[in-house]
């Protein structure tokens, strides 16, 4: 059997990273995919869920492939 991952699937890490990059995707999208305030939502809404479980996936696997011991 395998043993367990040591990876939390909650980070406060990950989630100030997901800001970030969130919010640096609304900034450079604001314009052509985001034009009001509903938009903006939206679009945040959607970079966060993704983002997130996108970082939550990539470490999982990175601790289960990459540093194994």
């Amino acid at each position: 059997m395998s043993s367990q991952s040591s990876v939390p699937l909650v980070s406060r890490r990950r989630a100030v990273r997901t800001i970030c990059m969130a919010v640096l995707m609304l900034a450079f999208n604001y314009g052509s995919l985001v034009r009001t305030v509903a938009d903006a939502a939206g679009a945040m809404a959607v970079f966060l869920v993704v983002g997130y479980l996108t970082l939550t996936a990539m470490d999982l696997l990175f601790d289960r492939f990459l540093w194994r011991d």
